[in-house]
């Protein structure tokens, strides 16, 4: 069962984030939390609503229980940094499995957001702060790979 909630939807006009982007990214997170309902079943909630402060013009909540095991995540849509009408950036804020639901995909099918809205043009960028124990060779595995170089 997936919930949507699109929260304050005149205010995301005023952080920067017009009605056809701000529809286009919640086809695409509604996308993709119908992907994690039909792969895992179990209660999702997505909410989007505008940034109360900082430079992120707006933020995504995804809230899923799946047999009482909890997954979270968190993005936030920032402008472009490069002042491109109709670009933004996705900042991967947020990212938990419980260790009962990993190894089933969702990481995959979560990603799978940014290199759309990237193949859509509407995505300059992805900021990730991946932790090298794990997530940085997980990324690489991904195609990612760092913008300052550092490994």
């Amino acid at each position: 069962m997936i919930n949507l909630f699109v929260k304050n939807e005149e205010n995301f006009s005023k952080a920067g984030l017009d009605k056809p982007n701000l529809d286009r990214f919640t086809k695409e997170f509604t996308s993709m939390t119908e992907e994690l309902d039909k792969t895992l079943g179990g209660t999702w909630n997505l909410t989007i609503r505008p940034a109360n402060s900082g430079a992120a013009v707006a933020k995504v909540s995804i809230k899923g229980k799946v047999d009482g095991k909890d997954v979270l995540i968190e993005r936030q849509i920032l402008p472009s940094f490069e002042d491109k009408p109709n670009s933004f950036n996705l900042k991967h804020e947020y990212f938990f499995i419980d260790e009962k639901l990993q190894g089933k995909g969702i990481a995959n099918i979560v990603n799978k957001v940014s290199y759309n809205l990237a193949n859509d043009g509407i995505l300059e960028g992805a900021l990730v702060h991946a932790n090298l124990d794990v997530g940085g060779y997980a990324w690489l595995r991904k195609g990612a790979w760092p913008t300052d170089g550092k490994m």
